[in-house]
């Protein structure tokens, strides 16, 4: 049986301090983005949401990022008056609609998916694999997830 071996402080804080520099990357090249689309962050992360398919509802929107009812009803009407989405009445509860993205929205979708792929493009020439990548992605999603649920049903230390 093959044993593993702890990853050693270092190479966690190495690993951490990496995470947060892309984090921060990230977080600043959504807001260039957005301010070039004139629209807010929560707008462009809606859009990646509806764009992606399935039966999405303003309230499954809200509940991922984090919003009111409210503020999510205010969300969907810029991107229906930016041309981006439209709502489609739910057939099986019409007290509900589902969201749409629009040609106006694929484009911008379509743009902004461009920029990440010329920046995983450049991140993979470095000899990282899409697979890789992938993987990694996919586990520190998961992880953190688990993370999100563990700490929602604990108490914040006094």
């Amino acid at each position: 049986m093959a044993t593993t071996t702890p990853p050693q402080a270092s190479d966690l804080q190495s690993a951490l301090n990496a995470f947060v520099m892309m984090h921060r990357a990230n977080a600043l090249l959504t807001a260039q983005l957005a301010q070039r689309h004139r629209c807010s962050v929560s707008d462009m992360r809606a859009l990646v949401f509806i764009a992606g398919g399935g039966d999405t509802t303003p309230g499954v929107i809200g509940k991922e990022l984090g919003l009111s009812t409210g503020a999510i009803t205010t969300l969907v009407d810029r991107l229906e008056a930016a041309g981006w989405a439209h709502r489609v009445p739910n057939p099986h509860d019409r007290r509900s609609s589902y969201l749409e993205a629009l040609p106006g929205g694929r484009d911008v979708l379509a743009e902004i998916t461009a920029v990440y792929q010329d920046a995983f493009t450049a991140a993979t020439a470095a000899g990282s694999s899409y697979d890789e990548l992938t993987t990694a992605f996919a586990s520190l999603g998961t992880a953190l997830r688990a993370t999100m649920t563990h700490t929602a049903n604990t108490p914040a230390a006094a």
